[in-house]
């Protein structure tokens, strides 16, 4: 480069610049006026000007028609000093339109950036918005998406909850249909009345006794049995006949005479009482007992004659029996006579009617007692005597009897009496 500028003039320029002396353009005009006369000193071309300030300055952009200005600025300033021969004065001129055309370029880049600036902020700020309604329009979607999807699992929810109480729904009814069916197969199917020994089952005795229990007559407990499962159950019965269900009566004594038994043996004190009766011209005794809690029956016995040695005969033989009943073996005579002595001893009382028969009945028992107990190593002494407890039923039947008598014998002497003597009753007198 043939244009040499000092050192220390541009660091003059440039300080001024640092301290705020000057501006931009004002030093750039300023420093190509000294550039320019030291390049008119040494016959310099012009472009060796632009390289020097694209050197000094590289920041600086030299516009586009920066040769055209050069020369009408040279040429201008020619014309100056040629005219007026004022050096200075084309100087300051050339100085003056460089610094106004570098202000006004230096304002218009910096309009020009400031407008790029803005126009990109601007496109920023639109794409922001833009972004930004995405944005929320993809939050609406999301919410709405949630507001769905928590729907949809309530929905799911709630129909698990309605297939799991349908499942336990169907579960409960099949378990119902299956107890059905089981019951219907039972029910096509024959009750089982005997086992395979061909013994009546425990069920059939059981039902028989209860039937009797009722007062059921023999001869009539097949026939209830057959009509219960026909009319209830739709199913044949095999009933068993009428001798047949008394033996398993029979049975059914034996079993409560036992329990009867130990229950004796476990009273302080007990009591018995018979009566007799006729049925069909036959005599039938019946015997009782009466404890601390309840009173039990120990059975219709058949006999022959009433009188009063055949009825203690009978209560003596039932006491017996019910004293070998109490053992576990019956054929164990030592621990027989002891039970028999034991329910001796607790034996009581005897409760009876006021017929001769009885009374007699019941001293014949308390001699019978004492010698047994007298057997066992007891002292008369020490036995006590029984406690006779008679009925006054039959004394009232008695006064009634006869007080009748009497009455109609009155009734034919004076008329009729009481509501018989009423037209109203005619119908209902007595003949």
């Amino acid at each position: 480069m043939a244009t040499v500028v000092d050192r220390d003039e541009i660091q003059a320029i440039l300080s001024k610049t640092w301290n705020g002396a000057m501006s931009t353009a004002a030093i750039t005009a300023e420093f190509f006026t000294m550039m320019y006369e030291e390049a008119c000193q040494n016959s310099a071309p012009y472009k060796h000007i632009e390289e020097s300030l694209k050197f000094y300055c590289p920041d600086f952009e030299v516009p586009k028609k920066w040769s055209n200005i050069t020369r009408y600025a040279s040429s201008q300033m020619k014309k100056e000093l040629s005219k007026e021969g004022n050096k200075c004065h084309a100087e300051e001129l050339l100085s003056t339109d460089l610094a106004s055309y570098l202000n006004k370029t230096v304002n218009n880049k910096q309009s020009k950036q400031c407008n790029r600036e803005y126009q990109c902020h601007r496109k920023t700020e639109k794409k922001l918005l833009i972004q930004n309604i995405k944005l929320q329009k993809e939050a609406n979607e999301i919410c709405y998406l949630r507001s769905a999807y928590k729907r949809k699992t309530d929905e799911l929810q709630k129909q698990k909850v309605d297939y799991e109480n349908q499942k336990q729904k169907n579960i409960t009814l099949n378990k119902q249909n299956i107890e059905l069916l089981q019951l219907n197969q039972e029910n096509e199917k024959s009750i089982e009345t005997k086992t395979e020994k061909g013994r009546y089952t425990d069920d059939m005795r059981t039902c028989i006794l209860e039937l009797a229990s009722l007062e059921i007559p023999c001869n009539k407990v097949s026939a209830v049995v057959n009509s219960v499962g026909k009319n209830l159950f739709n199913v044949e019965i095999n009933a068993p006949s009428k001798t047949t269900v008394q033996n398993i009566i029979s049975e059914g004594n034996v079993i409560s005479h036992q329990h009867v038994a130990h229950e004796l043996a476990q009273s302080k004190h007990w009591g018995a009482f018979s009566d007799g009766t006729s049925r069909d011209g036959k005599k039938i005794v019946d015997i009782g007992v009466h404890t601390e809690k309840q009173t039990y029956c120990l059975g219709y016995i058949p006999v022959a004659v009433e009188n009063a040695e055949t009825l203690s005969n009978v209560v003596q033989n039932t006491i017996t029996e019910t004293a070998k009943l109490v053992n576990s073996d019956p054929t164990n005579e030592n621990q027989c006579t002891e039970n028999k002595n034991r329910l001796l001893k607790s034996f009581t009382t005897v409760m009876s009617d006021r017929s001769s028969v009885m009374k007699k009945t019941n001293i014949l028992l308390d001699e019978w007692r004492k010698q047994v107990l007298e057997q066992s190593g007891l002292q008369r002494d020490e036995i006590k005597k029984l406690d006779f407890l008679y009925c006054s039923a039959h004394v009232l039947l008695g006064f009634h009897s006869e007080m009748e008598k009497q009455v109609k014998i009155f009734e034919r002497q004076i008329g009729r009496i009481g509501r018989d003597s009423n037209p109203v009753f005619k119908k209902l007198q007595a003949e």
